[in-house]
């Protein structure tokens, strides 16, 4: 005859417990000491809690850098420039843009790469190295020229 009467409850309780148990005895917890040190290195770097909230929104700022369609405000802070002048920029068809809800402006992160590369202004070595080999084109022309 059984004593103790366990209610579901109770055998719920039971069941957590033995999970807690077989969870703290795994190595889940062999490496806990090590993390918690890097941890407090990482913390260390922050004398104030404001420096370590300015240092996740300078993260944050960045982590649109990463996706490959950027919305107006995102393209302008990434051409560091105002969303008005992105505005213009797709008003008047210099990039391509997306407007896949009819609403919101989207323009990929390489469109704006390649406009960017657009106005390319060659420093004085790169502009002597093509005006040497337009030299060299040129006489091979000629030679050919008067070989033919």
């Amino acid at each position: 005859m059984n004593i103790f009467k366990l209610t579901k409850d109770d055998l719920s309780i039971l069941m957590r417990i033995e999970e807690a148990r077989s969870y703290v005895e795994s190595d889940k917890f062999a490496n806990l000491e090590k993390d918690l040190n890097s941890i407090q290195e990482f913390f260390k770097r922050f004398e104030r809690v404001n420096d370590l909230v300015a240092y996740l929104e300078l993260i944050e700022d960045k982590l649109y850098t990463t996706k490959e369609y950027l919305t107006l405000p995102e393209a302008a802070k990434f051409l560091g420039t105002s969303k008005s002048s992105v505005y213009k920029l797709t008003h008047n068809k210099e990039i391509t843009y997306y407007k896949p809800n009819g609403k919101t402006i989207y323009v990929k992160r390489d469109e704006l790469n390649k406009w960017i590369g657009k106005a390319c202004f060659l420093s004085n070595e790169d502009i002597e190295q093509a005006s040497k080999l337009k030299l060299l084109e040129l006489a091979k022309d000629k030679r050919a020229k008067y070989t033919d």
